[in-house]
């Protein structure tokens, strides 16, 4: 296999902000992305004695006030510099980013006022609650969203991870400015962010230039809560049926993995292998997935995830059915004993494939840096990932299956069409 290579180097702006540069010899673009511990899945901060609970969906409404100066946007900045800018929240995660062609540092420079130093009003706050919640409503009208709420509502139930990260009608309606700015003061800080640019610049001229140049925002005596929340140990039913704007019955099952890890590597070993075992077992080109498709079990919509963040790790299975009950003693059978499609030559071939598929997803500047930024909070660079994938073994894949067979809690959702009055 071709050699894979990143030169990463690393510095401490104002021995305060982390910076990660990834050079790549020959782009002519830059690209960067700034990096704080808040996503969806954070609900506490620490504000010097005491903890302090705030509302859903907060993480993704402070990305959105970030983006206003006085009741203008900071779009503008960005385009008159030559630079695309973005944001967006995940579960576990904020980040804003930009690509640029030529100018660098002052894009860097707005990145970094616009994070630190966000000057949203309180009219602002009004209006953009008319915003997220034309979003959220949008959202709501998907016509798979009841079952897929359904679901995670049942397996996290008490967990923030059932809940959406753009909250709900009452949290957004609830949000204000003050708790914004108390929010921001405790996960907007210099010390918990990471600076990640990847380009084919002069590194040490880049880290001269911010440290001379970079205003950073005071110490607080505010501090991020690690993601908290209580998993159910167990579930009153395994199937519940909802209704929705369908045409046909919709299958959609979770499995809930709870295991125990000694390390972020353990972890991540353990689910790449496990990924590799759901590849084998229902990509396109699985003969029992083309079998099933030909007898009707399943139709060629089919699909499969494994959806891995820090404290969650679900895999997903669904498709358009017929006999929901059909459906679920087909996969029962398969998963007992799935050994019939975990030969060697498929697990090798599924293997390099897998590995394929990663390499390439980093060929690109943008590819690099979110791969970079994905994995933070789990001290677990591009080049583990990959030492990891390639010593994956075939009895690995088997104990990952194996494990999580067992282990998991399921819960199916059937989404009907919704009974006409």
């Amino acid at each position: 296999m071709t050699e894979f290579h990143l030169e990463e180097r690393t510095a401490l702006i104002q021995g305060r902000l982390k910076l990660i540069y990834i050079k790549r010899p020959g782009y002519q673009k830059n690209y960067a992305m700034l990096t704080f511990p808040i996503g969806g899945l954070h609900r506490i901060y620490h504000d010097g004695q005491k903890d302090v609970a705030f509302p859903s969906g907060a993480a993704h409404f402070l990305e959105h006030k970030c983006f206003e100066d006085d009741g203008s946007e900071l779009t503008q900045v960005f385009a008159e510099q030559g630079a695309n800018v973005n944001a967006f929240t995940s579960p576990f995660q904020t980040s804003y980013l930009f690509e640029a062609t030529d100018i660098l540092i002052p894009n860097v420079l707005s990145l970094l006022n616009l994070a630190f130093f966000p000057n949203f009003t309180e009219a602002g706050v009004e209006a953009e609650k008319g915003i997220i919640l034309e979003e959220w409503k949008t959202s709501q009208d998907h016509p798979f969203y009841p079952q897929y709420h359904t679901l995670l509502t049942t397996l996290y139930q008490g967990h923030p991870f059932a809940d959406d990260i753009l909250g709900d009608d009452k949290s957004i309606q609830a949000m204000d400015y003050d708790t914004l700015k108390t929010i921001h003061e405790a996960f907007y800080q210099p010390e918990a962010a990471t600076l990640i640019i990847s380009g084919d610049g002069d590194f040490d001229a880049l880290v001269k230039h911010l440290n001379e140049a970079v205003v950073l925002p005071e110490k607080t005596a505010l501090s991020p809560v690690p993601i908290q929340g209580a998993l159910p140990p167990k579930i009153t039913s395994n199937t519940r049926t909802v209704e929705g704007d369908v045409y046909a019955d919709y299958w959609l099952r979770g499995m809930r993995m709870d295991l125990p890890f000694a390390s972020s590597r353990e972890r991540y070993a353990f689910y790449l292998a496990l990924e590799i075992g759901l590849d084998m077992l229902f990509d396109a080109t699985s003969p029992w997935v083309e079998q099933m498709q030909e007898s009707g079990v399943i139709n060629d919509g089919f699909d499969y995830d494994l959806s891995l963040y820090p404290e969650v790790a679900i895999v997903f299975l669904s498709s358009q059915v017929k006999d929901v009950v059909k459906t679920q003693a087909a996969f029962q059978t398969l998963l007992n004993d799935p050994s019939g499609l975990l030969d060697e030559p498929r697990f090798e071939m599924q293997k390099k494939a897998n590995i394929g598929a990663f390499i390439y997803g980093l060929d690109s500047l943008e590819g690099t840096v979110r791969n970079r930024a994905r994995y933070l909070s789990e001290g677990l660079t591009p080049h583990d990932l990959l030492a990891m994938q390639m010593a994956v073994t075939l009895p690995d894949v088997v104990n990952a299956l194996d494990k999580t067979l067992q282990s998991a809690l399921v819960h199916d959702v059937l989404l009907t069409p919704r009974k006409k009055t």
